[in-house]
């Protein structure tokens, strides 16, 4: 027995043993037979490029195919958050989102679309910028950049992100920019010496006393900072009671940004969690707990405007508040992105972007795919399909902007300035409206209104933080704080639902 059972104690190490090399070379094999099948596709690839380059009957751009090769392989994931991304849209998102500044003018541009081909045209000018400096107007035209066409679409296939990287560059860099402007004859040539553009992702204004509005359009590394300074200087012009945080169209961003946002109402409890997959790195399993100190006390009402194009970040900040009962929600349900990517910078140059884990509200729901129903619904108005084909009908011919265009230039040559003020147009819209309908495009008072209020803001450089007369999931938020109160909202009381239309946006470089 004893030999026996010295045996035995000897035998299960070397039984170990055994299982242990056979398990190794069962995963180098394993791991051989990976590197192998690589090395043989990329070896088809190559063949490929080759067979294309001598063979296919125009020249080829062996980099533009290496390039779909590589974006192929990540689509094969079949996930739209997973990609990669070229070193110039890398550059890009680290200065938009990391950074929070970039060498450019201080311009905001927009794609004036005329038939298959756009022009890039001017929407506002930053203050205390080259652009201004210089005399850019809202309303130009860019033509030429440093002497290359940026005419968009058409034969030349260039697109906006193109145009933003020629304007952009090293700060102290000169860029010269062709522009043709209303009422002038010719092209006017104006070299601009780039600097650093600091754009803001908050916003803010007071509406009534008391009553705080906030917008925050994404969620960058500055963001948090940004809105604790908005909060601060609401809290500086009016005795805060309530706020309105605007998170409409905000398609999320940075989640340490988010959950910043989200920390200054919470002093306890759960923020958002995260989770990877099964067996996979433990850093993407992680729990964001709220820390006690509060940038907005308990006292103050909460109410966050949300809508569609609300993702990611947006649900973040809009799940927390909602699931601890700190506000209420109005609007349209969230987009419902519940997933979280991390960049993964290439030695090659570029990045892959992954999908590493899931996020969870603080009750534990994942909205991936579901969104977030807000307390007090406002659905946005529809046009008719006739109606929306008759409005686009109007804007593929260009009625619209030929109509406003010509009453802009009408008035410089009178007043020798540009309007401003939408009012001086208004009562001209009849004539407006006879044109469309002898074109047979019949459109309704407000849709019209709208239509050649956007395209007059876009030519004069107009911006409106908030549009009381016309945002209506704004004015609801407004009758809730006012005449019923969010606490009764949060109690089960909800407001009748009501409609609301929406404007476009533009970039800025």
């Amino acid at each position: 027995m004893k030999k026996h059972g010295r045996s035995l104690s000897f035998i299960f190490p070397v039984g170990v043993i055994t299982v242990v090399l056979a398990l190794m070379w069962f995963n180098q094999g394993r791991a051989q037979s990976r590197q192998d099948s690589m090395y043989q596709y990329v070896e088809q690839l190559s063949e490929i490029i080759d067979r294309s380059r001598e063979n296919y009957y125009k020249d080829v751009d062996v980099d533009k195919m290496m390039e779909g090769a590589i974006k192929g392989a990540v689509a094969a994931l079949h996930d739209p958050y997973s990609f990669y991304q070229a070193p110039q849209a890398q550059q890009r998102e680290r200065e938009d989102l990391f950074y929070g500044q970039f060498g450019g003018l201080g311009i905001r541009i927009y794609a004036d679309r005329q038939g298959e081909r756009a022009l890039v045209k001017v929407s506002s000018v930053l203050p205390n910028t080259p652009a201004r400096r210089e005399g850019i107007q809202a309303g130009d035209t860019i033509i030429e950049v440093d002497g290359d066409s940026v005419v968009l679409g058409g034969p030349t296939g260039l697109t906006m992100d193109d145009v933003v990287s020629k304007l952009r560059g090293r700060v102290g860099e000169p860029v010269t920019i062709t522009v043709a402007r209303r009422n002038h004859v010719g092209t006017t040539e104006i070299t601009l010496t780039r600097e650093v553009i600091k754009p803001r992702s908050v916003e803010w204004e007071i509406l009534e006393p008391g009553i705080g509005y906030t917008r925050l359009d994404s969620f960058k590394n500055q963001t948090s900072t940004e809105f604790e300074a908005a909060v601060n200087a609401m809290k500086a012009a009016t005795d805060l009671r309530s706020i309105i945080i605007d998170l409409r169209a905000n398609r999320g961003g940075l989640l340490t940004a988010a959950r910043e946002v989200s920390d200054a109402f919470l002093s306890k409890g759960r923020i958002v969690s995260t989770k990877g997959r099964e067996g996979g790195r433990k850093e993407f399993d992680r729990e964001y707990l709220a820390n006690a100190d509060l940038l907005v006390s308990d006292d103050v009402e909460v109410v966050i405007l949300i809508d569609g194009n609300s993702a990611s970040g947006s649900e973040i900040v809009a799940g927390a508040i909602k699931d601890h009962d700190r506000g209420i929600l109005v609007g349209e349900k969230t987009f419902g992105k519940g997933v979280v990517q991390q960049r993964f910078v290439l030695e090659s140059g570029g990045a892959l972007s992954l999908t590493i884990s899931s996020y969870f509200t603080p009750d534990g729901t994942s909205i991936d795919g579901e969104g977030i129903s807000p307390d007090v619904p406002v659905e946005p108005a529809r046009l008719t399909d006739e109606e929306a084909f008759a409005r686009q009908h109007a804007r593929d011919e260009r009625i619209v902007d030929d109509f406003v265009i010509g009453f802009l230039e009408g008035y410089e040559d009178e007043h020798a300035e540009t309007p401003k003020d939408f009012a001086t147009l208004e009562p001209s819209l009849p004539e407006l409206t006879a044109i469309l309908e002898k074109e047979n495009i019949r459109l309704s008072e407000k849709t019209i209104w709208l239509e050649a209020r956007n395209i007059f803001d876009l030519n004069v450089g107009t911006e409106r933080l908030v549009d009381r007369d016309n945002d209506e999931a704004l004015t609801e938020a407004l009758r809730v704080i006012q005449e019923v109160g969010v606490a009764k909202v949060l109690s089960g009381a909800y407001p009748p639902p009501v409609a609301v239309e929406t404007e476009e946006t533009a970039v800025v470089n």
